[in-house]
């Protein structure tokens, strides 16, 4: 643990966060990693009597999902492995997933109610382009998958 703290030190100066994650298979040149599933609470004193922890216990998955990533160091099956990625990209990933869904309902709420005068419109248009930018960001944009660092 004091290692993976020095390493997140370290990556942290270089403007990248990390993750430890354990290769379940290989997949030609690629690997699938399940990362360990931890919040900002886990290294917490006082999770017992916060609220954040009770809600990010109802709402963080019980089971991490699984990265396909490339195998740029020759990992094998059951390899514990260090994954990075550039701290710009995670705001990035935030805002396609949270932001432009949110842009769009506002702006479908607007166009709602200053073009057609309704509030039911507006209501309905918004829903509709809330749908389309989450849509957008399901199926055509394309996420920076992390990048393997080192095999312990």
């Amino acid at each position: 643990m004091i290692e993976l703290d020095k390493l997140a030190k370290e990556y942290s100066k270089r403007g990248k966060i990390i993750s430890v994650g354990l290769v379940v298979s290989v997949v030609d040149n690629k690997i699938v990693v399940q990362t360990e599933n931890e919040t900002g609470c886990a290294g917490c004193s006082s999770k017992g009597e916060c609220g954040t922890a009770s809600l990010s216990s109802l709402f963080a998955p019980a089971v991490a999902r699984a990265l396909l990533v490339e195998n740029t160091l020759n990992s094998k099956i059951g390899d514990k492995v260090l994954l990075s990625l550039i701290e710009s990209e995670i705001l990035k990933h935030s805002m396609m997933a949270y932001g432009l869904p949110l842009a769009l309902l506002i702006f479908g709420a607007w166009l709602g109610l200053n073009f057609l005068n309704s509030d039911i419109l507006s209501t309905v248009l918004g829903f509709i382009f809330l749908v389309i930018g989450w849509l957008f960001t399901k199926f055509v944009y394309t996420p920076v998958v992390p990048k393997l660092e080192k095999v312990f």
